[in-house]
């Protein structure tokens, strides 16, 4: 009945309140505790002698006799001696609930008299030769045990519990293994760093696996990494760096990328050839081994020397690389430490690999070159090497792949002021709105939100784009079915209709403003908001366009994205009805018979400027007697759902 889960349904009962429930669960209580020890330890365990006793003392005749016999046969089952003697000779399951007793509050002043008894070496034991939920409250208790006195984490240490904790460590689940790490946490000062060491030079591959991953857990905080430095830790890793299995390697990267954020550890880990063992495990590792190869890559370069040294054993081209074909992980570490070299030459590097290397090099380059140009202070150091040149070229003659990473590495280097005019004194414009005429999905979209970033603020490159023919490939774009790349078209069709009729007429006559009807039925929030944007820019005092969006059911898609859009997507859509009822008495109509107020009237609780400014608007150009009916009438419908009254 234990392992069927009955006790605690049981123990529940006795304070049910109902009479005929409390003497039953009283009199089941009493059977089970009077058939094992097992089961005794279980009702202690569930909280069921407090229950009891209450019962012996109110309950009804029979419910008072039912829990004073339960509690004779309880009688002695919570204390440190009877547990102990579970613990030593009782079953796996009736150890696992002795220790789970041991460790809990109602023993906390008892860890001295536990300790006395033998228990840390009964409870290691169980460490070794229990199931997986006896090894957790095992090491829970072991952990209150570590935390009460330096004797008892000695005594620990000595009774052999660092190897069992490790391997729980490795194994067990999220609650043991925070119990497993508390405990070797207490115990780093007591030679667990040195045992875990040692298991990593005398055992097999596996073995080594779990003592690397302890040191790599302890090595999280800051006291740990340097007592591991100071035992041998670095170089032991540098050797299963270099030595280990695939799985080895992986994790002795990982510790080793936790040890160098210590300074002293960084210097260490150099001197020791962690740089060289790092980078083979960047360039012949598995995926996740590249990608701690790459984060320990990356604490190193926090020093300067470190910068310098991982920067002439050749880690940018292998970065790179890991920059394009990585995991997240990789690639994220890659970026970063990439951003570190750039002051000590990878932005030469990658220009070299521009210029001298094959295509599969130069697409590498570029994509680099994108994701550091994101950075402002990488983008004067990438200029003076000869990127943009180098880029326009790859834009130009580059096979497809090519020609979208040189349009994102323009973007990103486009984001400078003056690199915007130089990009489009090199031509870059031109280029980049062929490339927006092209087929290529990737490509187009990419164009599409560099020529964004150099319109951005520039009248002279937005005449540019326009001259090049930028606008007709841009309302062909927001046809497509890439959401990037439409979002990236709009965006600067918006920027480049907002001064400009003409513009504005040739986006109509490309079938544009049906196009952005269309999008407006987008799920993608931030779409449906740049589209109301540009609906908005299109609608401004044009009273034929307001009326197609009207025809084209527009009144009630701006409506739902004014219900459920974010702030922006909202008043945007807020301005457009603005402009849509301003003078036309069908929209004025169309909206109050769709009883839509109620979302001008949430809009004006937002308190948000523009949007409360254009509802206002809205309700206002709306009558007065009928904006409150319609109100009131969808008040008394929401109240009236909810079966109250107003």
């Amino acid at each position: 009945m234990v392992g069927a889960g009955a006790v605690e349904p049981l123990v529940e009962l006795l304070s049910s309140g109902d009479s005929l429930c409390m003497r039953a669960a009283a009199w089941t209580l009493g059977n089970m505790a009077e058939s094992s020890d097992t089961n005794r330890v279980a009702i202690v365990c569930a909280g069921g002698v407090e229950p009891l006793v209450r019962l012996s003392k109110i309950g009804d005749s029979l419910g008072k006799r039912n829990a004073a016999r339960a509690l004779t046969f309880l009688t002695g089952s919570g204390s440190v001696e009877q547990l102990m003697r579970i613990l030593s000779t009782g079953s796996i399951k009736a150890k696992g609930m002795a220790a789970k007793e041991l460790g809990s509050p109602s023993h906390s002043s008892n860890l001295g008299e536990i300790a006395r008894a033998g228990g840390v070496e009964l409870l290691v034991n169980l460490l070794i030769t229990g199931d997986a939920e006896a090894k957790k409250e095992a090491a829970r208790t072991l952990d209150k045990l570590a935390q009460a006195s330096t004797a008892n984490r000695t005594a620990i240490a000595r009774a052999g519990a660092v190897e069992p904790l490790a391997q729980l460590l490795a194994t067990g689940n999220t609650i043991a293994q925070r119990n497993a790490a508390g405990v070797l946490s207490w115990l780093v000062h007591d030679g667990a760093v040195d045992t875990l060491l040692e298991l990593l030079r005398v055992t097999d591959a596996k073995g080594k696996l779990v003592a690397a991953g302890a040191l790599g857990k302890l090595a999280m905080n800051d006291i740990h990494r340097t007592t591991i430095a100071q035992a041998g830790g670095v170089r032991a890793m540098v050797n299963l760096l270099r030595c280990g299995d695939a799985a080895g390697k992986g994790v002795a990267a990982k510790v080793i990328g936790t040890l160098a954020l210590t300074d002293e550890n960084q210097i260490e880990i150099a001197r020791e050839g962690g740089v060289e063992a790092l980078m083979q495990l960047l360039r012949d590792g598995n995926t996740e081994g590249k990608g701690a190869a790459a984060e320990a890559l990356r604490n190193l370069t926090f020093d300067n020397a470190n910068r310098i040294a991982v920067a002439r054993a050749g880690a940018v081209e292998p970065l790179a690389r890991l920059l394009d074909t990585g995991d997240a992980l990789g690639r994220k570490c890659a970026g970063e430490a990439l951003g570190w070299l750039v002051r000590v030459g990878a932005a030469k590097t990658l220009m070299e690999m521009f210029r001298d290397g094959d295509a599969s090099q130069r697409i590498l380059a570029a994509g680099a070159l994108a994701r550091l140009s994101m950075s402002s202070s990488n983008r004067a150091v990438i200029a003076r090497e000869g990127a943009l040149e180098a880029v326009l070229h790859l834009l130009r003659h580059g096979d497809t792949r090519g020609k979208t990473e040189a349009a994102g590495a323009l973007g990103s280097l486009a984001l400078n002021n003056e690199m915007r005019v130089e990009i489009a004194g090199l031509g870059g414009v031109e280029s980049l709105v062929e490339l927006l005429s092209t087929d290529d999905v990737a490509g187009r979209s990419m164009a599409a939100s560099a020529l964004g970033n150099l319109a951005s603020n520039n009248d002279r490159n937005q005449k540019r784009i326009v001259a090049a023919g930028g606008v007709e490939a841009l309302a062909r774009l927001v046809k497509s079915r890439n959401l990037d790349g439409k979002k990236n078209a709009v965006g600067l069709l918006c920027v480049l209709m907002a001064e400009d009729d003409a513009v504005k007429n040739s986006v109509v006559k490309c079938e544009g403003l049906h196009s952005l009807m269309n999008f407006m039925s987008t799920k993608d929030i931030d779409g449906k908001s740049i589209a109301a944007m540009a609906l908005e820019i299109l609608a401004l005092d044009n009273a034929n366009k307001q009326k197609v969006m009207a025809e084209a059911g527009g009144l009630g898609s701006l409506v739902c994205l004014l219900r459920f859009g974010d702030s922006a997507a909202k008043s945007f859509a807020a301005g457009l009805l603005c402009l849509m009822v301003l003078k036309d008495k069908k929209n004025q109509k169309d909206i109050s018979d769709r009883e839509d107020l109620d979302a001008f009237a949430q809009l004006l609780k937002t308190r948000e400027a523009k949007g409360d400014t254009n509802a206002s608007k809205v309700l206002s150009m709306l009558s007065w007697d009928g904006y409150w009916g319609l109100y009131g009438h969808w008040e008394w419908r929401k109240t009236e759902s909810r079966g109250g009254a107003m």
